[in-house]
């Protein structure tokens, strides 16, 4: 789909992209590739999760890593006000912080 210039960053209807999912699976390689292909790192659903969100709430700190060097905003607040720096505190997730 990359290939054929599929935008990536088009949204579901809850405004899900599939950085979100790749994030949620935890498959780095995929997200990677749609980083690369120009992925918003800040792209949030209709909750304003982002896919640093996701990535914190995994712990996964390969991912975290990843979308903080793609420009993932750690101060950018959902619909809730939460940021994923406060969520990272609020989960004990300690080494993103």
């Amino acid at each position: 789909m990359l290939d054929a210039k599929a935008d990536v960053n088009a949204p579901s209807p809850d405004g899900t992209t599939a950085l979100h999912w790749a994030v949620r699976a935890e498959d780095m390689e995929i997200a990677g590739m749609l980083l690369g292909a120009g992925a918003n790192p800040n792209a949030a659903d209709r909750y304003g999760v982002t896919a640093l969100n996701l990535a914190i709430l995994n712990n996964h700190q390969p991912m975290i890593r990843a979308l903080l060097k793609a420009g993932a905003n750690p101060n950018l607040a959902g619909e809730g006000g939460e940021t994923p720096l406060m969520t990272a505190a609020r989960t004990g997730n300690t080494e993103t912080m």
